[in-house]
Order: structure tokens, then sequence, then C-alpha cells
């Protein structure tokens, strides 16, 4: 089996689960974890059997979902030879995506971006709020794929970037560097291995920010840089990483345990959730507050399907999910012409934001990102035969012109006739 790129989301959820299981085990231990708040209730029901069975299952439809043949996939070094010349070709195209994701960001979040009083208040649309939340991991591997040729244009979507995701207080800041650095991959350029070490490493670091920030009385840039700074000076930072990973990454594992017995999911409620119209036509309001553990906990995805089908509703969810994914990555990595590098780079980042959505949030969170994901592999599959002619016309045209500005080609005839002497 190759890894291609497009096995990249069902790894993840995978990997997540795997690592998880021993820092819960180690977790669950500890009277700090879970000892306030709303996360207790879920942590009291942990149980070592429950968890390695449910792991387990997981682990089975990951494996399902990874090696069934769906065609080919691409590489990470294929990736970088592939899209080194379409980027390239299209750069104006790039640099304006990113314009564009800036000022839907902007127009999103409004004054709210810099100080606000309540958590995720914003000033725009909700067409805008959910497009802007949905876009918002491109740029950083917009300014990945760009930087090739713009260094500081580069620099600078990398730092608007991480002053959105900052100011948003989203945990997806934690993924900004390796977001960067599948940007670079698509741009042409390979990433060493120390480079992925490091994006790792980062996201580790950084995990406890936005968390931490997240509890302030005040919320934006302004109350957080100064929330941030006593954090990162104070002398419990590097112990709040390993209880911020083991409370919020490790609770997946636990949380999987409390929805699975939770005996009131309905098929019904889980249609409602996978259902694309507006939560308004499909009822998603009148069972929203049942279907949490908390305002702020959302049932976990593979949990609500294990809660009606038990072991076989885990392996099944698990599997769709990957299969469903790993289809629309290989559909968009089959694209030949130039809008292929960021339409892939759309998809990987919504494949992964996916991914870490089924481990910790319901199936109606989870399936408005595949929703994206699904929406653009059609629309670039419809649009790939216009796209693919309009490219070949320009191409011809720029062979036609540079064949005019260029040097008189010989008659057929004195062509062959030096052929025949020469040879």
């Amino acid at each position: 089996m190759r890894l291609t790129i497009d096995r990249l989301p069902v790894l993840i959820v995978g990997l997540l689960f795997l690592v998880c299981l021993p820092v819960a085990e180690w977790a669950v231990g500890q009277p700090s974890v879970g000892a306030a708040g709303p996360f207790l209730k879920v942590w009291r029901v942990y149980d070592h059997d429950a968890a390695v069975r449910l792991v387990a299952a997981i682990v089975v439809g990951v494996l399902v979902a990874l090696v069934l043949p769906l065609g080919r996939g691409l590489t990470p070094s294929e990736i970088t030879e592939r899209t080194r010349e379409p980027v390239e070709l299209l750069m104006p195209v790039w640099i304006g995506l990113g314009l564009v994701i800036i000022v839907m960001n902007a127009l999103a979040k409004g004054r709210y971006l810099f100080y606000a009083t309540a958590y995720l208040m914003t000033t725009g649309p909700h067409a805008v709020v959910v497009a802007s939340s949905a876009l918002s991991p491109l740029l950083p591997m917009l300014s990945g794929m760009i930087g090739r040729r713009h260094r500081a244009l580069s620099a600078l979507f990398l730092v608007v970037s991480c002053a959105f995701m900052f100011g948003s207080g989203t945990r997806v800041l934690c993924g900004l560097v390796i977001l960067h650095l599948l940007g670079r991959v698509l741009g042409g350029r390979p990433v060493p291995w120390w480079g992925w070490l490091a994006g790792i490493a980062f996201a580790l670091l950084a995990l406890p920010v936005p968390l931490h920030n997240r509890g302030q009385a005040k919320h934006g840039i302004t109350p957080y840089t100064g929330a941030t700074i006593d954090l990162l000076t104070g002398p419990d930072y590097l112990s709040s990483v390993w209880i911020s990973f083991a409370e919020n990454i490790a609770f997946i594992v636990p949380l999987v345990i409390y929805c699975t017995s939770v005996r009131w999911i309905s098929l019904d409620q889980l249609l409602v959730e996978v259902n694309p119209l507006p939560s308004g036509v499909t009822g998603w309001p009148q069972i929203a507050d049942s279907m949490r553990v908390h305002d702020y906990i959302p049932f976990s995805a593979v949990g609500e399907w294990g809660s009606l089908w038990g072991i076989a509703g885990v392996i099944g969810s698990v599997v769709v999910f990957g299969l469903l994914t790993r289809l629309c990555l290989l559909s968009l990595g089959r694209c030949t012409n130039a809008t292929m590098p960021v339409a892939l780079a759309a998809g990987i980042a919504l494949g992964i934001i996916a991914a870490v959505q089924f481990c910790e949030y319901n199936t109606r969170m989870t399936m408005r990102i595949q929703e994206f994901l699904v929406v653009l592999a059609v629309v670039e599959r419809i649009a790939r035969p216009s796209i693919d002619a309009l490219q070949a016309r320009l191409a011809g045209r720029r062979g036609a012109a540079a064949g005019g500005r260029g040097p008189r080609l010989p008659r057929s005839g004195a062509h062959r006739s030096s052929t025949l002497r020469t040879s």
C-alpha cells in the first residue's frame, strides 16, 4: 500500500486514537484532569476495556478505508513534481485567492477580531462566517505555495493567517506550520523530515494557547496577547502542554465511550445531522441541545454511530468517512490542468479538518466540512473539461505567437535533403 495524500486524513483518525489511548489511560488516574467543569462526567465513565474495544474498532475501520483500492493516488513527491509548473503558471490566481480569504475573514470578524466581550463574536453575514471558517486553513497553505516566487507576500499571508486564528481562539492555530509545509509541497518544494517534526512540535507547544485564551473574560487579539505572554512566561507552561493534550486531545477516547453509552440517539436524529440542507429546514435546532454533553462539548461523531449500532456503527462510520474523503481527494488529484494545486490544497485542508472534527465533534459539524469537500470535488470535475480546453487554447496561442517571432524554418524539401546528406 502506497502512502498517498488521499490517505492522510484517514491516517490522522487512526493515529489520533492510537496516541490518545495511552494518554487517556494515564490521565484518568490524575486528580487534576477533569476535576472541575463539564468534562468531569465524561472522564467518570472511562473504562479500560471499553476504551481498548472502541479504539480497536476504529483502527479496523481505518485499515479497511486505507486498503480498499479506489485508484492510484499521488505521493507527496509526485505532487511536488506535478504542481511546480501549474503553480508558477497561475501565480496571480493563488495570490488573488489568498487576498479573497483575507477579506472574507476580515468581514466575518470585523472589530471583534481585536476585542470582543464574548467568544466567537462575528459581524459578517452567516454565510460569510461559515465560508471564511472553512477556507481559513487554506491561507497558510497558499503562503507555502507562493513562497518560491514571492517570499515577502508568502510571509504576509502566514502572519495574517496566524493573526486571524489567534484572534479567533481556534485550535487550527496549532496546525499552522503543518498547513504551510503542505503548501510548500503543493508549490513544488520538498520538505525535509525535520521540517515535519518542527511542525508537530509547534502544534504541541501551541496547544495550550487557544485553550487558555478561550477561558479569558475578554476575547480578541488585544486581550489574548497579554494572556498569552503571561502563559508562556509562567513556570507551569511546559506542564500545561501535557495537561492540555490530555484534557483536550486524549479527551476523544472517553468522549467516544460516553457517547456510545447514550441510549436516546436515534436514526432519525442522525439523518438530521447528515442532511446537507440548512439547519432550519432539517429540524436541527429542535434536537441540538440533546446532542451535546454540555454547551461546550458536542457529541463525538464516531460515538454517535456507536451508540446506535455498537461496534458495527463505529467501524462503519470510520469506513464511510475514510472512503468519502479519499474519493474526493483522488478526484482532485487526477486533475491535470493548472487549477489542480489550489483545488488539491483546499481538498487536503478540508480533509484534515474533517478528520479532526470526526474525532472531536458531532456528525453534523463533521458533515459541514465534508460537504464543502464534496462540493469542491464535484465542481472541479464538472469544470475540468472547460478549463482543459481553455488552457489548451491559451497554450496554442502562445505557441503560435512564439512561432511567428522565431527564425524562419527551412522548407521541408531542404530539410529532407540536408538530413539525407548528414546521414
